[in-house]
């Protein structure tokens, strides 16, 4: 077998050499986590040469130097190329490295053990210091096992390479450089490092450079894991690492990062850069630039944010201001929460600037009064009491504090300023009154107390409890008044109504247009409906229809009637208050004009009689019917001619005429052409039944005075239209009057 003349360890990046043949060994010493220990090494042969191959190794490990058996052995198949080799043990069992003391490694390489076995200790923090001396390995070279110094002083090396093991607290003068800069003023611990100075009682620094724990040794226990110029100068005060962070207040903490300040009481700076914790309970967990300067603030991370009230919060972003107590920003950039319980959660160039104001995102959005909030969307502005705007685009909730509870619910340019008042959504809404509602649209305004415009364009609600439902142009400017919609509709008395169509004006108290067109219902409590329908303002409690226009009060004016039966009903001329009287109109295939009179026939024989000067215009076909009081000798001398007839008969006689004649005016010609007396059914009339029309409307009311049995219906259309009327009236409920 081919004999192997020596091999070298290194842990990390520290050398560590044994010549077997002339036994020369290099002294250094190294820290590792004892759960591992890592070899690196240079494999030759007898005559110096580098080896290259696969070789198997076997690692034992013991508590002698020379003899008994070994506490630990792992194998490993270990690659070697130009001699050098690495290889980590305690990957496939665990080192049994655990209390402050001496072990040895012993190697085999092909069946060949080599000697002697490698030195290595554990220090108390179970650190693994290396060392090594020149062959054969006396006992007087290392302390085995090592002293443990209170408090926990490990150890070092100087720049010459040689290890020195502490036996007492002045030893530790001169461990970590040849100049001796490092000191131990009071009992407290150094592990390593450079430069470093433990000033407090309980102290600490694990390694670094150029730390400092405690400016005096009432700094209690103040601490510094590692880094570079970092210092914990108060009671309990701790800097984890990185560099130029200080931790000057009791209970302070900075993690680590760079240029960190926790400044006060149990503040925090978990990392991050430039980042400052001057208040009790102050915490930056990271970023830059991040300043905690109110007891119990926080800065989340993120860059150039400020917590600078009680219990105010940042979480990240850019730039951010939580100055309220209690105050939060999520995140975002340029976003302000300036007021007591004041919320920002994100967005850009926010501000919550009332008491429980909230700002949910967004852009340039302001939540100014108490309570106020803005949900999101862009240069929305809440100034009132409980106002708020959801979102969309340079909406406006409130004037001042005073408009309480005022709301936009989106859109873009809405205002909302008036006490409770609501603007849904769309542009340009405006709704100024005290709890005036514009439901969306565009550039509508509800201007009073409790007016509203559900949406559409240009319309205006401007009177108290006034509605415009919908459409373009249209205006209710009274209390009460409603334009349902349509077009440049307008409702100008109170309670006055214009339901729809275009360029209508309800304009009396209480006064209706049902629709149409150009309609005026200008009498109170008028109705107008159609095409160019009127009422004057003279006239009340009058119906125009078709286009015509009411002459009277309590008047309906039609142009054509077409009915199923006509009465008049009036209180009973002898009983008023116990009965009514109804007369029937009468009926015919005609359209005729009846006048009447008396006349005394004269001393020559005749009575000329003079009918109204508009007789001719009016008539055709006159007839006269004469009746003699007394006799029957009378008769028509001259027929009706002139707006004039002439009775002969005897000379006193007393007689009753009547003349009847047929219309011939324009309405009367029109009328006979559109409703001839006799008519086919045609399209939806074919196969329906008039009489079932009138007969649903009334069989209730036949039912209660028990005549019903005499009446039936002619289409299975017209007792289902009977029947429907009666499952709605079920479904409704009894009435008031029932």
């Amino acid at each position: 077998m081919k004999r192997l003349a020596f091999f070298t360890v290194m842990l990390f990046c520290i050398v560590f050499i044994a010549h077997m043949a002339t036994g020369q060994v290099a002294k250094k010493q190294v820290v590792q986590d004892a759960r591992f220990l890592e070899y690196e090494g240079v494999l030759t042969g007898t005559t110096g040469e580098k080896l290259t191959g696969e070789y198997l190794m076997m690692f034992h490990v013991y508590d002698t130097k020379t003899s008994g058996l070994p506490l630990w052995e792992e194998n490993h198949r270990v690659t070697v190329k130009d001699g050098e080799f690495r290889v980590t043990l305690g990957k496939k069992s665990r080192l049994p490295i655990s209390d402050a003391r001496a072990y040895y490694v012993s190697i085999t390489i092909n069946e060949e053990v080599l000697s002697p076995r490698q030195l290595f200790t554990v220090g108390v923090d179970n650190d693994i210091v290396t060392e090594g001396s020149t062959p054969p390995f006396d006992d007087t070279d290392v302390v085995d096992p090592p002293v443990v110094v209170p408090y926990g002083v490990g150890g070092g090396w100087t720049d010459d390479g040689t290890v020195v093991r502490l036996t007492t607290v002045s030893d530790l003068v001169g461990i970590g450089t040849t100049d001796p800069q490092c000191k131990l003023d009071v009992i407290g611990e150094i592990c390593g490092g450079y430069s470093d100075t433990v000033n407090a009682v309980y102290g600490g620094i694990l390694s670094g450079f150029s730390n400092l724990a405690g400016d005096a040794a009432t700094d209690t226990a103040a601490f510094v894991g590692g880094g570079s110029d970092n210092s914990a100068t108060a009671k309990y005060a701790t800097v984890g690492g990185g560099r130029d962070n200080t931790a000057s207040s009791n209970y302070a903490t900075v993690a680590g990062g760079s240029n960190n300040s926790a400044s006060d009481s149990y503040a925090i700076v978990a990392g991050g850069r430039d980042n400052t914790a001057s208040a009790n309970y102050g915490t930056v967990a990271g970023g830059h630039d991040n300043t905690a300067s109110g007891s119990n603030a926080t800065v989340g991370g993120g860059y150039e944010h400020e917590a600078s009230s009680w219990a105010a919060t940042v979480g990240g972003g850019w730039a951010n201001t939580a100055s309220g107590s209690y105050a939060t920003v999520g995140g975002g950039a340029n976003n302000s929460a300036s007021n007591l319980d004041a919320t920002v959660g994100g967005g850009s160039t926010n501000s919550a600037s009332g008491w429980y104001a909230t700002v949910g995102g967004g852009q340039h959005n302001s939540a100014n009064g108490y309570y106020a909030t803005v949900g999101g969307g862009h240069a929305d502005t809440v100034n009132t009491r409980y106002g708020g705007v959801a979102a969309g685009y340079s909406n406006l909730a409130g004037d001042a504090a005073t408009d309480t509870a005022a709301f936009v619910g989106g859109g873009l340019d809405n205002s909302a300023i008036g006490k409770y008042s609501t603007v849904g959504g769309g542009y340009s809404n405006t709704a100024s009154g005290d709890r005036a509602t514009v439901g969306g649209g565009r550039i509508n305004t509800a201007t009073d107390w409790f007016a509203t415009v559900g949406g559409g364009e240009a319309n205006t609600a401007s009177g108290s409890a006034a509605t415009v439902s919908g459409g373009y142009n249209n205006t209710a400017s009274n209390l009460g008044a409603t334009a349902g919609g349509g077009y440049n509709n307008t409702a100008t008395d109170w309670y006055a109504t214009v339901g729809g169509g275009y360029n209508n004006e309800a304009d009396g108290y209480a006064a209706t247009v049902g629709g149409g067109y150009n309609c005026d219902s200008d009498g109170d409590y008028s109705f107008t409906v159609g095409n160019d329908s009127n009422v004057p303002s003279s006239y009340s409690n009058s119906a125009a229809f078709n286009g015509q226009t009411a002459t009277a009060s309590s008047q309906t004016r039609v142009g054509t009637i077409s009915k199923a039966a006509g009465t008049f009903t009036i209180d009973h001329p002898t009983q008023p208050l116990n009965r009514i009287m109804n007369h029937y109109f009468v009926e015919s295939p005609e359209m005729v004009l009846i006048y009447r009179g008396v006349a005394i026939i004269g001393s020559e024989g005749r009575a000329e009689v003079q009918l109204p000067d508009y007789f001719d215009a009016l008539n055709r076909n006159p007839m006269v019917q004469l009746t003699g009081v007394g006799t029957s000798d009378v008769y028509v001398s001259d027929k009706v001619s002139g707006n004039r007839f002439v009775i002969g008969g005897k000379p006193g006689t007393e007689v009753y005429w009547t003349v009847t004649g047929d219309r011939k005016d324009q309405s009367a010609e029109i009328t006979r052409i559109l409703m001839p007396v006799e008519q086919l059914k045609e399209g939806d009339l074919a196969g329906h039944s008039l009489d079932d029309d009138f007969l649903a409307a009334t069989m209730s009311q036949l039912e209660r005075m028990g005549e019903a049995g005499k009446f039936n219906f002619r289409t299975a259309e017209g007792q289902e239209k009977y029947e429907r009327s009666l499952r709605a009236r079920e479904e409704a409920g009894p009435t008031e009057r029932e």
